[in-house]
């Protein structure tokens, strides 16, 4: 499985058209159980900002049927929330 960071200066609509075929799923604190996922599934696993997602973001999450997925019963620092989130998908 290939891991690779991204970053787009179009923001979260740059990132979802780079990578439309993906199974999206978002960290978040009031999220659920991963979806149904193979070692074959692309994944883009989106970490937000420490303070939480705003509610514009959210409703784009939502919109785009993204899922969202609580790994962890903390609210991390961005860096620490990817590194535990892309651990815990490879596992």
């Amino acid at each position: 499985m290939l891991l690779q960071i991204e970053y787009s200066p179009h923001g979260l609509h740059g990132l979802l058209d780079l990578h439309s075929d993906f199974t999206h799923i978002v960290g978040h604190y009031d999220g659920n159980g991963l979806p149904n996922i193979t070692q074959n599934t692309s994944i883009a696993f989106w970490v937000g900002p420490e303070g939480g997602w705003s509610i514009k973001e959210k409703q784009f999450f939502k919109e785009k049927k993204m899922f969202f997925w609580k790994f962890n019963n903390r609210i991390l620092r961005l860096e620490t929330a990817a590194i535990v989130g892309v651990g815990i998908l490879l596992s």
